[in-house]
């Protein structure tokens, strides 16, 4: 029998350990001091934002203390979910085929999900199998190990995340506590890096990056960044 062969994405990988580390309700910070505390895993801040955007792939020690911590198996977190045996990166689905990967998404709601991992069908012409891939908005596509899916081919989108409140005015930023920021700069590293939840300083009319550390001004809304609830 042929053995399959596999390819890590960092990127996707990347978007699946985000999308668990929130899902959580974690920081980097406090997925860093669990594993060194708990898995006797030295591991820093730095190193979880490198894993979340694709920019680093964890040693086996680590890797295993991430599955441990989320409750997963590395298939899940490393491989592409097209396999017969994926899994859902955040509710652990025995089959990447099943229907109940979560619901399905307008199309008027993409630019929501940008960045986010998503499950995907093809039209009734069945040019790829069902399998995860990171939705990216900006560019009318799904990335995915098999590359860059365009919308026009894709059937149906599914996705666990929550669709959120676009904040359209600074006015609104004032009323919120926390907010997820999504960059609308043009470099993927760019958006990678800026993308997370952010603390509002309404005094100074800045937003404070909680995992990032980034200082982003209420000026920039819908210019430089979009802000959601």
């Amino acid at each position: 029998m042929k053995k399959k062969s596999y390819t890590i994405n960092p990127d996707l990988m990347g978007a699946k350990l985000k999308h668990l580390r929130l899902t959580a309700g974690k920081t980097q910070d406090e997925v860093a001091e669990i594993l060194t505390a708990k898995y006797g895993t030295p591991i820093s801040k730095m190193a979880i934002a490198a894993y979340e955007q694709g920019k680093r792939i964890p040693s086996l020690a680590v890797a295993m203390a991430l599955c441990q911590l989320f409750s997963i198996k590395p298939e899940t977190l490393f491989l592409d979910a097209e396999l017969e045996y994926g899994e859902n990166p955040v509710q652990g689905l025995a089959s990447a085929q099943r229907a109940d990967t979560g619901y399905s998404v307008e199309r008027s709601k993409f630019a929501q999900l940008e960045g986010e991992p998503v499950f995907i069908t093809a039209k009734e012409d069945g040019k790829f199998l069902p399998q995860w891939g990171i939705l990216e908005h900006s560019k009318r596509h799904v990335i995915t190990t098999s590359g860059a899916i365009p919308f026009s081919e894709i059937g149906d989108v599914r996705s666990h995340s929550t669709i959120r409140t676009t904040i359209r005015h600074e006015e609104s930023l004032v009323q919120a506590e926390t907010v997820e920021v999504q960059s609308l700069a043009n470099a993927p590293e760019a958006r990678h890096i800026i993308n997370g939840r952010y603390r509002v300083e309404a005094k100074d009319s800045i937003l404070v990056g909680i995992d990032n550390g980034f200082v982003l001004r209420f000026a920039g809304l819908n210019k430089t960044y979009l802000a959601y609830r």
